[in-house]
């Protein structure tokens, strides 16, 4: 059962359109943490089968992903990207995990 339930929110991010992407991310009202959220979902969903289901090149993504600047890093906090992952879909424990910082850094 619970592989299901992870299954099936990945699935739904892995189809999502641009235009829904930037409604979710829209909701979110600091910059920095938008950007940062992009950018993991990019790395998350962008090389899964999309030319092979017939899915668009997410652009909004893309377009977030090259607005970032290492710098941003210092004014997110592990919480608010928590927050802000779930908020775009992710799984509560998929967030918590994607937003710890990595041990060799980011």
């Amino acid at each position: 059962m619970p592989y299901t339930i992870v299954k099936n929110w990945r699935y739904k991010l892995q189809i999502r359109r641009c235009a829904t992407w930037k409604k979710y991310l829209e909701r979110i009202e600091d910059e920095a943490l938008r950007i940062k959220v992009a950018c993991i979902a990019w790395y998350d969903f962008s090389g899964f089968k999309h030319q092979d289901w017939g899915l668009p090149p997410n652009d909004y993504l893309r377009m977030m992903q090259d607005k970032y600047d290492w710098y941003m890093d210092e004014y997110i906090n592990e919480k608010d990207l928590e927050d802000a992952l779930f908020m775009v879909g992710y799984s509560r424990l998929e967030a918590k995990k994607r937003s710890v910082e990595p041990k060799n850094g980011r």
